[in-house]
């Protein structure tokens, strides 16, 4: 997630956390996140517009207010979009318009996003710190020792079936 959006460790762990508790998984989270970022990136707009039948994501930044590209037309960083966004959704009225609005930003299915969204930039911020404060939120570092962890676990169980296999060809 964090190579996608280019946003640091601890931010997208703190997101997975808060988005949790609204029970989204990260699985989801990552997959509207993804979108997002493409989106910001201009790496799907026309297309996604086209298959979902919406009026894109340029169309919706505009007239939500909120701009995704620095006036020498570079990504924004994409914490800083995500949080106007969030602003925007806490001030927009729910119903079918926002969500119309989280499909074309997030994808079809985003309305999971929604109750996330509508906390605002300001209390997104300090659940974030919460989620560092409680330790879930994870460094960069913490992110390398996971994945350390992790392959030491791959290759610790493809030992164990080598052992199982070389004790079941002696029997």
């Amino acid at each position: 997630l964090q190579q996608i959006t280019g946003a640091t460790a601890n931010e997208m762990s703190g997101l997975v956390h808060i988005t949790d508790d609204f029970g989204v998984t990260a699985e989801t989270l990552q997959a509207r996140l993804t979108i997002l970022s493409r989106n910001i990136h201009g790496l799907q707009d026309d297309t996604q517009a086209a298959i979902e039948g919406n009026k894109g994501f340029r169309a919706t930044m505009d007239s939500l207010g909120v701009q995704f590209t620095t006036t020498a037309g570079q990504a924004r960083p994409f914490m800083d979009v995500l949080f106007d966004v969030a602003d925007r959704f806490a001030e927009t009225a729910d119903g079918i318009d926002k969500t119309a609005i989280a499909a074309a930003l997030f994808g079809r299915g985003a309305a999971d996003l929604i109750p996330t969204l509508n906390l605002g930039s300001e209390a997104m911020k300090e659940l974030l710190k919460d989620a560092e404060r409680l330790g879930v939120a994870l460094g960069d570092e913490d992110v390398e020792a996971l994945v350390r962890l992790h392959l030491a676990q791959d290759n610790f169980s493809e030992a164990m079936e080598g052992l199982g296999n070389k004790i079941t060809i002696a029997l």
